[in-house]
């Protein structure tokens, strides 16, 4: 039974992290780190998500998000979607990044 969603209030601050799968490294050089970039860009136009601080390490991220319109899911969800079809086109690989 999966765990029902978590709330997502209007104005709601989120502390959003990411790890690799089997914690193995998600950028493998600085052009994913841009990707990430243009990514929050297009989260913050689609959904109105506001990036207030970001961190990115060799194998996980932490975003500092503020949600005035809610939907921190769906825009999570279009950026990992993204990003993980850019490392793995970029890359030559598949799968869960």
């Amino acid at each position: 039974m999966p765990r029902p969603p978590r709330p997502d209030p209007l104005g709601g601050w989120h502390h959003v992290m990411n790890r690799g799968a089997n914690r193995s490294s998600i950028f493998f050089d600085d052009n994913d780190r841009i990707e990430v970039g243009q990514r929050l860009c297009e989260i913050n136009e689609l959904f109105g998500i506001e990036v207030h601080a970001y961190c990115l390490m060799g194998n996980h991220f932490h975003f500092l998000l503020h949600c005035p319109h809610g939907g921190v899911s769906p825009a999570m969800q279009r950026f990992s979607s993204l990003f993980t079809r850019h490392v793995n086109d970029r890359h030559g690989r598949d799968g869960s990044v």
